[in-house]
């Protein structure tokens, strides 16, 4: 995962988490999913500087009422082809972003097969500015490949990273 340069201090956060600061906003009255548990119930959420710190706390800045509303975490797709969608990952983004899906795990293996290290690279450079957190993965071998095909292309050492 990328470091988020706009996150606030993990300090601030745990301060806030526990009462000790008052925090931004309390979205009033959300149905909260728990995705642990697959209860739904009735929550005050807190957020503080963008982060969501907890729920039912005491002390807001400002209120916002959600009553009627049901938060839930966002959704992460386990893997993803995103060229097989035939958009760029900023349209892919656009797309599933607003219903839910914060977080992907990319296989670029399909535009590797096509383009090679290019597509990879492709990829990887069109996913940086994503309202959606990528992880991505590395093909290991492309389609057309045989075990051993890297190595004997490599020289026979030890395979060097493709890209970045």
């Amino acid at each position: 995962m990328t470091p988020d340069k706009d996150k606030p201090p993990l300090e601030d956060l745990i301060a806030a988490a526990r009462g000790e600061t008052e925090v931004d906003l309390l979205l009033e009255g959300a149905e909260m999913v728990n995705v642990l548990s697959g209860d739904v119930h009735r929550a005050d959420i807190a957020v503080y500087d963008g982060w969501i710190v907890g729920y039912d706390c005491m002390s807001a800045r400002d209120t916002l009422d959600v009553a009627g509303t049901v938060l839930s975490p966002g959704f992460i797709d386990g893997h993803v082809h995103i060229e097989s969608a035939m958009v760029s990952p900023q349209e892919y983004a656009r797309a599933v972003a607003p219903r839910g899906t914060t977080s992907v795990m990319i296989d670029p293996h399909e535009i590797a097969n096509v383009l090679g290290l290019r597509g990879i690279g492709y990829m990887l450079d069109a996913s940086e500015e994503d309202p959606a957190e990528r992880i991505r993965h590395a093909p290991v071998l492309r389609a057309r490949n045989r075990p051993g095909d890297l190595r004997r292309r490599s020289g026979g050492g030890r395979p060097r990273p493709a890209y970045g």
